[in-house]
């Protein structure tokens, strides 16, 4: 039997839309998800990933570790999750953050780790904070040997109850995979693109390095195709969505962002006037990338 394939996607706070001296700033509902559904009538987004969370400069992190955006902190506090949480969508947190000047994954220090770790558990995941399913690393270029991320990974897993997520935004990090692998519960590639070829030959990379197939996730950007090279066409996320690599099957797509896919943002020149949000071709990629799904399914 073919198993399903998930589709995780990130929601963003708020979306700029258009060109310079045009900027206007929409914001997409969170329960919007609720809206789109596959043919067998079950929501089409698995994993929704909350954006707006980021690591406190480090005169206040052992204190308030995390800095939320208010529009995320108002989803996180107003129901929104709860309900999708009753629909079977797994709600999550991305925590953005890769060091610097600042706290980052690669830069807890060593007394804070596992305090940082119980922090997650209870405000983040547990009963009495906000109940989110499962906690998203955002932590690009990890470093090496010398960075402080699979720690922090290790202490996660160690804290969190197993039934709650750890995944990662993969990229730029096969030198630390090996390490953090086992800790995952799924990881999802973030070299966008247009290239189906090239981001295959990315998936087949982190597989070398230790992820299996089934953990993985390819990740499309939503966007106007052509304006950046960031972009990912339907044609291009629909052959991704039906390819599976030789050695096993991967978890399925994730689509940056859910926020993004609106005619609005996707069409060239950005805010024409017949495509304000919502609009009925809204979320052209996810819908796309679905109907691959529900072709292939059991």
């Amino acid at each position: 039997m073919i198993e399903r394939q998930s589709l995780v996607t990130y929601w963003l706070p708020s979306v700029g839309i258009g060109q310079e001296g045009q900027m206007k700033i929409v914001h997409v509902p969170l329960l919007d998800i609720l809206n789109y559904k596959r043919a067998d009538g079950s929501l089409q987004v698995d994993v929704v990933n909350l954006w707006g969370a980021s690591f406190t400069l480090p005169s206040v992190f052992p204190t308030i570790p995390l800095a939320l955006d208010p529009d995320l902190e108002k989803a996180l506090t107003d129901g929104s999750v709860q309900k999708l949480q009753a629909a079977g969508v797994k709600v999550v947190l991305t925590i953005a953050g890769s060091g610097g000047n600042s706290v980052g994954w690669d830069s807890v220090p060593a007394a804070s780790i596992y305090p940082f770790a119980k922090y997650l558990d209870e405000t983040i995941l547990g009963e009495a904070g906000y109940g989110l399913d499962g906690v998203d690393i955002d932590a690009e270029y990890a470093r090496q040997g010398t960075g402080t991320l699979p720690a922090v990974v290790r202490a996660m897993r160690e804290t969190f109850p197993s039934t709650k997520i750890i995944s990662k935004a993969l990229w730029s990090d096969l030198g630390i995979i090996r390490e953090i692998a086992p800790d995952l519960s799924f990881g999802s590639i973030m070299t966008y693109g247009d290239d189906a070829g090239g981001l295959e030959s990315i998936f087949n990379s982190y597989v070398e390095h230790g992820m299996a197939p089934e953990k993985m996730a390819i990740g499309v950007s939503a966007g106007p195709v052509g304006h950046g090279p960031q972009f990912t066409s339907i044609p291009t996320a629909q052959a991704l969505a039906g390819w599976q690599p030789a050695n096993g099957r991967k978890m399925g797509m994730m689509v940056w962002s859910f926020s993004q896919d609106i005619q609005q943002f996707t069409a060239w020149p950005q805010n024409q006037p017949d495509k304000t949000f919502p609009n009925p071709d809204d979320h052209s990629v996810q819908r796309a990338i679905i109907r691959v799904f529900d072709e292939v399914a059991p």
